[in-house]
Parts: C-alpha cells; structure tokens; sequence
C-alpha cells in the first residue's frame, strides 16, 4: 500500500500531489519550504483548504523570499494571488 501511495504521488507531480494531501502532509510541506528558504515557520500559514498565506519577517533577504516564492509556485501552485502594500509598515512607523 505505501509503494502504491508513493508511485502516486510520483505520477501525480507535486501540485497534483498538493490537491490531494492531507493536512498533515501539507504542514510537512510548507516547513520543509521555510526550512529550505531559511524563513521562520511563520513565514507561510496553512489555512484548511490547502491555501497559504505568506508573510516573510520584515527584514528578510530578498533571495529568501524569492525562494519562498519559488517553491510555493513548484510544490503548491498558484490558484489566487493577492498582495498587500506596505500600510502595516507605514503605521508601524508612526508609532
């Protein structure tokens, strides 16, 4: 049964393997790509569904981010895209 699970996953690819994770599975996963990346495991939340939400430390290196990005678009995929601007920021500052 695990050789029949692991052949699947194979064939499926890792976004179609994604679909079709469990939720521990997918946590795996998305440490694994902080990990890679050296972010935080804060950097990416699993929401139910299999969405993340990605909110890299403000100072992090761009190369890390790039990373994130990278393996979210390999081993997740993109679905939906959205980005917030920089107000937390700006009223992070005036404080």
């Amino acid at each position: 049964m695990l050789l029949l699970a692991l052949s699947q996953h194979v064939a499926l690819g890792p976004v179609e393997s994604w679909k079709h994770a469990n939720q521990t599975e997918r946590r795996a996963t998305v440490l694994a790509i902080t990990q890679r990346c050296e972010l935080p495991p804060a950097a990416i939340e699993l929401l139910s569904g299999g969405e993340v939400v990605i909110q890299p430390p403000q100072d992090a290196r761009y190369e890390a981010v790039a990373c994130m990005m990278e393996q979210i678009g390999t081993q997740i995929g993109f679905s939906k895209v959205g980005f917030l601007g920089n107000e937390q920021v700006a009223e992070e500052k005036k404080k």
